[in-house]
């Protein structure tokens, strides 16, 4: 018989197969209630008394307890039965839930308040305690919610024991640690971002930090690109300093600079660099002073200047050459600017203004060595040039030397232009014809 007093027929039909079914749904309920039970009476047995013999009073005191504290803790305390079913919650989960009463989430499960994914997480971990008897202590977990965004927790389960110690359920406290972790991923994401610009960076990239009497520390953090020029490992410039870069003729300079830095926060310096291999690297240094975590930290950029010091190198060969082969000519040349002033003359022109040396001629014009009337001429030609970009060619001129002998020169002008074609100036070249 059924505990609903319904008998087997004993034919072997259909009713039979109904009759055994609603058999096993009554067992299992009973054996459903049984478990919840027993789960709710080991919860309370957390607030026995001292003995026997201490009445209700200390049994009281104890409830007093424990309702203060779940009323005053922010995080959420629970207990489950074995089938992870809540027998009793403290008052901030009940907020959680968005509950009016704790009493509402009594026989309810995480499947009733949660999305599948952690609801079917939460329950395995609390079968998985129940079956080892083994607690879970400070895990992350990342409550999915059907109505809200996702909510984040630190987690402690334990198995909840009856007097004989069976484990009938489980109790747990979970803290809100959701703001913690949107602050971990925008600083995992502000990292992000950091290393992509970081390593978007053409030139060398270091950071350091400084010892305690401002010399630069070790480095904590480099570029790629760094790492390329240099050819070091990234690993191996971590455990270098700036310093351990510089070649032995630098190292006095950098740390005079440091000086500088403390105290403008900001100082750039040429200076060489070397390879791994050796190699020399003519670089430039620019480095910032700033805070990091409280403590002084330099960002370092290094800009490789190898092609502008081949350039200026050449550039510098040229002039020489140019001002060798201007300064042996017999001709008169010389180089204004847009108000007519010298920039460059040859031995020959520096004789005819009276001067022992060309570089005294530069900075000053044709009225700091001629006559009034004859340099005046000379200047307006050069202003004609400069306005008009209209070269003049081999005029001859008659003119008067400081000796108050007449002399004649066959003159040329041309407009200076820069790469953009501006006229800048004007060159001016003379022959004696006399």
């Amino acid at each position: 018989m059924t505990p609903l007093g319904i008998g087997p027929t004993g034919g072997g039909d259909g009713l039979d197969q109904l009759v055994e079914a609603i058999d096993g749904l009554v067992r299992r309920s009973r054996e459903s209630v049984r478990s919840f039970r027993n789960a709710q009476e080991a919860m309370l047995r957390l607030q026995v008394s001292d003995g026997p013999g201490q009445g209700d009073h200390l049994s009281k005191e104890h409830s007093l307890l424990m309702d203060t504290l779940e009323e005053n803790v922010p995080d959420m305390i629970y207990f489950k039965d074995t089938q992870s079913r809540f027998i009793h919650i403290s008052r901030a989960h009940a907020r959680m839930f968005n509950l009016k009463d704790a009493t509402d989430a009594i026989g309810k499960t995480d499947f009733d308040f949660f999305g599948e994914e952690h609801a079917r997480a939460a329950f395995e971990d609390e079968q998985e305690i129940i079956r080892t008897g083994e607690p879970i202590v400070n895990k992350e977990e990342r409550e999915v919610w059907p109505d809200r965004p996702d909510t984040w927790v630190l987690t402690t389960k334990m198995p909840l024991r009856d007097h004989q110690g069976a484990v009938v359920g489980t109790f747990g406290i979970s803290r809100d640690i959701t703001e913690r972790k949107r602050a971990e991923e925008l600083s995992r994401k502000t990292e992000e971002r950091y290393r992509l610009l970081f390593n978007s960076i053409n030139d060398a990239a270091f950071v350091y930090g400084l010892t305690p009497d401002g010399r630069p520390g070790r480095i904590t953090e480099v570029n790629e690109i760094a790492c390329e020029r240099l050819g070091y490992t990234r690993d191996e410039l971590l455990q270098m300093s700036p310093l351990d870069l510089e070649a032995p003729e630098g190292a006095p300079i950098a740390l005079k600079m440091m000086a500088q830095l403390k105290a403008e926060t900001h100082a750039v310096w040429e200076g060489i660099h070397l390879h791994k291999t050796g190699l020399r690297i003519p670089v430039e240094i620019s480095n910032h002073l700033f805070a990091m975590a409280g403590e002084p930290a330099v960002l370092c950029t290094v800009r490789d200047i190898t092609g502008r010091k081949e350039l200026e190198e050449n550039l510098e060969r040229e002039r020489t050459l140019l001002v060798t082969l201007i300064d042996n000519l017999p001709d008169y040349v010389s180089v204004k600017d847009t108000e007519s002033r010298v920039l460059i003359t040859n031995t020959a022109n520096a004789r005819v203004m009276g001067l022992e040396k060309a570089q005294q001629a530069v900075g000053r014009t044709d009225l700091d060595f001629f006559p009034g009337p004859e340099a005046e001429r000379y200047l307006a030609d050069e202003r004609a040039v400069i306005r008009t970009g209209t070269a003049l060619i081999n005029r001859e001129e008659e003119s008067t030397d400081r000796l108050g002998n007449a002399r004649w020169t066959l003159t040329t002008k041309v407009p200076l232009r820069n790469a953009q074609g501006r006229v800048m100036g004007v060159v001016c070249t003379g022959r004696d014809i006399t």
